[in-house]
C-alpha cells in the first residue's frame, strides 16, 4: 500500500510548492508525492492546483496567459516547474503523482512524456479527471495512468479496463465491492483525499493500493 502527500506536505508549507514538496520527500510517512500540473503561455508545465493564482495568492491571474518568468516574478520565484518536482522526486525516491490539469492540445502530453523521460528510473503514474488526456496518453505510452473521479460509474469502469487505467476515486464511494471489481479487472485502487486516522484504516482494511492524504 502506497501513501501520497496530497500537493505535498502543507502543514507548514503553501501546497504545490518545493517547501511542500521537500518536506514529503524527507518524511518516512510516504512512498509518493502528488501534484498538479498546467501550462503556462510559452507552454512549460508548471505546478500549481487551480487554473488561476487567486485562491493562494490573490492575484486575478490565468496561467495559461502568462509566461513562466512573469508567473515566476510574481510570485517571487515561489512557482516550482514540472522539472524541479520531478527531480525532489527522484533525489529522494519518491513516486511522483502527476495530475494533469490542463494542457493546450492534446500533442503536449508527449511534451510531458519526454520531460519525464529525461529521469531515468523515476517512478511515477499520471492522473486526469480528463479521458481524453488520458486515452491519448494510452496510444503513446504504456505508463501507468490513473482515471481520477468522485464516484465509479459502469460507462467508466468499461473506459478504465479498456484502456488499462487505473481508478482514483473519492474515498466515500470505495468498499469492498469497488475494491474487488478493480482487482478482478487487474487494476489498482487509488483513494483521495483521506484526513483522519478512522477512514485511512478503513480504507486500509478493503487493502485499496493507494491512499492519497493531506
Amino acid at each position: 500500500m502506497v501513501f501520497i502527500a496530497h500537493r505535498g506536505l502543507k502543514k507548514d508549507a503553501v501546497e504545490n510548492t518545493k517547501k511542500a514538496f521537500m518536506a514529503a520527500a524527507l518524511s518516512d510517512e510516504y512512498d509518493a508525492i502528488e501534484c498538479d500540473i498546467h501550462m503556462t503561455k510559452d507552454r512549460l508545465f508548471v505546478v500549481h492546483h487551480d487554473d488561476t493564482l487567486k485562491r493562494i495568492y490573490n492575484l486575478d491571474v490565468k496561467i495559461k496567459d502568462e509566461s513562466f518568468d512573469t508567473l515566476d516574478k510574481m510570485l517571487g520565484g515561489d512557482l516550482i516547474s514540472l522539472q524541479e518536482f520531478l527531480t525532489i522526486c527522484k533525489t529522494h525516491n519518491k513516486k511522483a503523482i502527476i495530475e494533469v490539469k490542463q494542457v493546450f492540445e492534446l500533442e503536449d502530453l508527449m511534451t510531458l512524456l519526454d520531460t519525464i523521460n529525461l529521469f531515468e528510473n523515476l517512478r511515477y503514474a499520471i492522473i486526469s479527471f480528463n479521458l481524453t488526456y488520458l486515452k491519448y496518453l494510452r496510444v503513446l505510452s504504456e505508463a501507468e495512468l490513473h482515471l481520477l473521479a468522485g464516484e465509479l460509474t459502469e460507462p467508466l469502469f468499461e473506459e478504465a479496463k479498456r484502456f488499462n487505467l487505473n481508478l482514483a476515486l473519492h474515498y466515500q464511494y470505495v468498499d469492498m465491492y469497488v475494491v474487488h471489481k478493480a482487482h478482478r479487472a487487474g487494476l489498482k485502487v487509488n483513494v483521495w483525499t483521506l484526513k483522519n486516522l478512522d477512514d485511512i484504516e478503513k480504507m486500509q482494511k478493503l487493502e485499496v493500493d493507494y491512499i492519497t492524504k493531506d
